[in-house]
């Protein structure tokens, strides 16, 4: 195989790894959406929720490599709300994406504690301020995940001709 049909078919490769990457986050998004739909709010919650912590610690270690200071870079992830703090405080985040990232975790540990202990009915936290927080995290969620998109790349075979 001549080096432009190495070159071509490792662009394609690169290219299928691309559009892989770029459906993730997108599919988890809506692997939660559904999950709510069906009522299974906790699960829902709690998949957006890992989301959201995967792309604001991506956030945060992009800040870290790119600051001029040196940095150490967190193993393991500092939890929504404090990504929140700080990648607002960066000036990363909009002061409406953090309060949506916080009204999203707000919603996300009263379905969950609510679910996690017994079932008390004057305790039950509002269907509409639960949806409307969920909402909130998945319009973040779908925002960020342009961010991390992988471009694909084309090119003309015919500019390896000599």
């Amino acid at each position: 195989m001549n080096d432009t049909k190495k070159a071509i078919k490792l662009l394609e490769k690169f290219n299928e790894n691309a559009k892989k990457y770029n459906a993730i986050y997108p599919k988890e998004i809506k692997k939660a959406e559904n999950y709510f739909k069906k009522g299974i709010r906790a699960e829902a919650y709690v998949g957006l929720a890992q989301v959201l912590e995967y792309q604001l610690h991506k956030f945060w270690i992009r800040y870290l490599i790119n600051s001029e200071k040196k940095h150490q870079i967190p193993r393991k992830s500092l939890g929504l709300p404090t990504y929140a703090e700080i990648l607002w405080n960066v000036g990363f985040l909009s002061t409406v994406e953090k309060k949506d990232l916080l009204a999203f975790q707000s919603g996300r540990n009263k379905i969950v504690h609510f679910t996690s202990e017994h079932v008390r009915i004057n305790e039950h936290p509002s269907d509409k301020l639960i949806e409307k927080q969920f909402k909130k995290g998945v319009k973040v969620a779908t925002e960020f995940s342009r961010y991390f998109k992988m471009p694909e790349i084309h090119i003309d075979p015919k500019i390896f001709e000599k």
